[in-house]
């Protein structure tokens, strides 16, 4: 059994890793350009903070949904499920009624909303 002291420490080292990877990802790209342009080592460093700065300021802030995105559309395909469920559902109403009426429950009011 493991201490919940050794699973935080796992979680921990999980996101270090991934903000490690993250930083990476973002800053290799911009080394192999620097280098292979020849800059020195202070336009280096100001592109690199330029390249971490701009993944910051493309992420959005606040993001708003947008109304009917995949479109409204009709699946032709459900219309006999649907027509099935109809027909399933009028059956139990009916039998429900039948059995109330057999055994003589109401078949209206509050007592028989409460079995429907």
């Amino acid at each position: 059994m493991t201490s919940p002291s050794s699973e935080l420490d796992a979680a921990q080292k999980d996101a270090y890793q991934h903000l490690l990877s993250m930083f990476v990802a973002v800053i290799t790209p911009a080394l192999l350009i620097c280098q292979a342009l020849g800059l020195p080592a202070q336009d280096t460093q100001h592109i690199i903070s330029m390249s971490l700065f701009e993944r910051v300021s493309q992420t959005a802030t606040i993001n708003l949904p947008t109304p009917l995105y995949y479109g409204l559309g009709f699946d032709w395909n459900l219309l006999p499920l649907m027509l099935i469920f109809m027909v399933t559902s009028l059956e139990t109403i009916g039998d429900i009624t039948a059995t109330s009426d057999v055994s003589e429950q109401p078949v209206s009011g509050p007592l028989y909303m409460k079995r429907l």
